[in-house]
Order: C-alpha cells, then structure tokens, then sequence
C-alpha cells in the first residue's frame, strides 16, 4: 500500500505499513475507535510540534475537524498521512455502525475458562478469508447468518471496519428495516426535503461498501420484497461489496422476486456461520469483552 520507505513499521503493519493505525483504546474521549498518526510518521514532524516520550493522541473531533500542520519538516510525507487520516475519520463518522473501533481478531469471545466459545474460530477465519479475497481484488461479500446473539453485526462492523482502513474507501452499516425500508417509506412523504425513492436507492448501491443488518425481520411485502432486490440486484450488477447478516439461510429468500434474491446473494458472498450459542453475555453494549472472575 505505502511506497514510502521511511513510513511503515510494526505498529502499522496490519494496516498496510500506511502510516496510520486504529485506536483502539476506547473511552469517554474515543467513543468510537478513530485512526491516528502512527510513530513511524509522526517523527518525521517537527521536532517541537510532538513530544518524542508520547505523544498524546488527539481527540475524536479534533480529527473529525482535520486542521492543517504548519511547516512540517517533511510536508510532503507527514501531511499526505495526515489528510488520509482526517479522511478515514470522516467517513467512519458517516458510515453509522453500532460497533466501532473493532477489527476482526476481536471477535475472540472467551467462557469463564478463557475457552473460546465454540464457532467463534470458525467464524472469524471465514471472514478473514473473505477480507483478504476482498483486498486480493475479488468482487466477493459475505453473507453471515446464525441465530440471535451469535456475533453476527459484530463480524459485519469488523470486516467494514478493516476494509475502509486498509482500501480508504467509503463504507455505509443499514438496518434493512429502519435503515433501509423505512427511508424508503419516507420518500413517498409530502415533505419537500424527503430524498426521491431513487436517491434513497442510489446511495446505498453506489457505496464500494455496504452492510445490510438483519435481512429477513421485516414483514413481507410485495412492495418490500421488490426494493429489497432492486438494491441487491443494483449492488450486484455494480459488483461492490454487500456483508448481509441474517437469522436465515440464503434458501429462506427463494420466494422472494421468484427467486434472484437467493441467487444473487449466493453468488456474491461467501457464507460465513457464525456461533450457534448466544454470545452477548460475553460482550458489553460497545462489544467490549467482558472480564469475568
């Protein structure tokens, strides 16, 4: 990714020996994971601008705000970095994910044993795969299905998180039935202000990356099983990535629009079975692990 001998080191070698990393020492002033100035590259501001024995990170909005760095000793290198970072922040802060600042070796829920519980390997390795096909240049999504507490919006938050870190390309997370199909009702509204149905449809099919959370517990209609494949159908035929989670399997969506939505959905992503035992009590609401003992 970086061609820039001088920027790379142990610290940014997951993300690309870019320059950057995730922080993720989440707390009241990092609510959300953001990305900041790896060591490797903050040395090469100036000396009295950062403080060699730690550097403290900036907040949250500050890296929101962006800002320019006056006279760096090497501009060229220091504030490319830092315009990729300030950029990386702005579109986690748009990309509206319950689970932020997670990468996938982070699902690693642990029993009161420190055991993994069981699927939680299976699963993480199947995404993994599906990051690295996505990063190797593959059109390929994941489809990541199991029951109710089972990791699933946690994987797909992760995976979205690692690729808008590693490609620095914009990412969206939807709730299929407020995220997606309740906007849509929207735009039928009176209101002046209302997106057309088209513009609703439009940017979730344009985003290179989309998380669809939950496919399968709206109530069924013809009318919603219509746009529910107009957006597969449109992601599909741009080949951008789609992480769909849901309690089904790609079979339980055969009678919808005859058919298409399962084959498409089969043919785009990799299924991906997340652990069958309901793993919440290992998580707090932030999807922290808990510590027991």
């Amino acid at each position: 990714m970086n061609k820039d001998s001088r920027i790379g080191c142990g610290m940014c070698r997951d993300y690309g020996n870019s320059g950057y990393r995730l922080d993720q020492s989440l707390d009241e002033d990092n609510p959300g994971g953001r990305v900041i100035l790896c060591e490797c590259v903050q040395k090469l501001a100036r000396p009295e601008e950062l403080d060699h024995r730690r550097v403290p990170a900036p907040s949250y909005e500050e890296l929101l705000a962006g800002g320019e760095r006056t006279d760096p000793a090497d501009p060229t290198a220091f504030e490319r970095v830092q315009t990729t970072v300030n950029r990386l922040n702005g579109i986690f802060g748009r990309a509206n994910m319950p689970y932020k600042g997670h990468l996938i070796d982070g699902f690693n829920a642990l029993d009161a044993d420190s055991k993994p519980i069981n699927g939680v390997i299976r699963a993480r390795q199947q995404v993994k795969q599906v990051f690295q096909r996505i990063i190797a240049g593959e059109p390929i999504g994941a489809y990541i299905n199991g029951p109710t507490g089972g990791g699933k919006t946690f994987l797909a938050c992760a995976l979205l998180t690692q690729l808008i870190l590693w490609t620095r390309r914009s990412g969206r997370y939807v709730k299929v039935t407020t995220g997606f199909l309740e906007k849509l009702r929207y735009s039928y509204s009176e209101d002046a202000n209302a997106p057309t149905t088209w513009e609703v449809i439009g940017r979730l099919a344009n985003v290179p990356y989309l998380v669809l959370d939950d496919l399968g517990v709206e109530r069924r209609t013809d009318w919603v099983d219509e746009w529910i494949y107009n957006l597969i159908d449109a992601r599909y035929e741009k080949r951008n990535v789609t992480i769909v989670t849901s309690n089904y399997e790609p079979e339980h969506f055969q009678s919808m629009s005859e058919g298409r939505v399962t084959s498409r959905l089969k043919h785009m992503c990799m299924i991906v079975r997340s652990p069958e035992q309901d793993i919440r009590e290992y998580y707090d609401l932030h999807g922290n692990p808990r510590r027991f003992g």
